[in-house]
């Protein structure tokens, strides 16, 4: 099942820790979620901030290389959205 994480925060605020360093960050639940399925068929990250939108997502594992790590540490915003998921019909595709 995808996992999904939200924020709509006051003040811009960096999401780096909940999305690659804390122990239960979503780079971690692609690898595997607590109970213990993989979401490693893609990704998506994206953030507004002050009229800006940055988008960003790939049809493979988010623990892979830096891809998912270096947009996600640069993130700083009030509106942030991010989700894993496994691909349950048909191959990994953008």
């Amino acid at each position: 099942m995808c996992r999904r994480y939200g924020l709509h925060a006051n003040k811009p605020t960096r999401v780096e820790c909940s999305l690659v360093r804390a122990q239960n960050a979503l780079i971690e639940q692609s690898r595997k979620d607590r109970e213990g399925f993989t979401n490693a068929h893609g990704w998506g990250l994206a953030a507004q901030s002050e009229g800006a939108r940055f988008v960003e997502k790939q049809a493979w594992a988010a623990y892979h290389g830096e891809h998912f790590k270096k947009p996600a540490a640069h993130i700083y915003s009030k509106t942030v959205i991010a989700h894993v998921r496994p691909a349950t019909v048909g191959p990994p595709a953008l």
